[in-house]
């Protein structure tokens, strides 16, 4: 059998059992293909605002818990345990 590549004959003969025939990827392109998709009933995204904001995650989870963020100082003291 003729072993073909992209569509052309390579001038290669080979056995049944390692013949591979041209693989239809390879004609990508070749073909003007139009299959333009739209959305059935589109609507505007309104979660967008909801998704960007920050909460705090309780397993059980709390709907009154937010995350709450301050800048203050921390005084740490250490003595040798005597």
């Amino acid at each position: 059998m003729p072993e073909y590549q992209n569509g052309v004959k390579t001038g290669f003969l080979v056995g049944r059992d390692v013949f591979d025939p041209d693989q239809p990827q390879n004609f990508l392109g070749r073909l003007k293909i139009n299959d333009p998709q739209s959305l059935l009933n589109p609507r505007p995204d309104t979660s967008q605002a909801a998704s960007r904001a920050l909460f705090g995650w309780n397993p059980v989870w709390n709907p009154i818990q937010y995350m709450v963020g301050s800048v203050g100082e921390v005084t740490v003291n250490t003595t040798n345990g005597v």
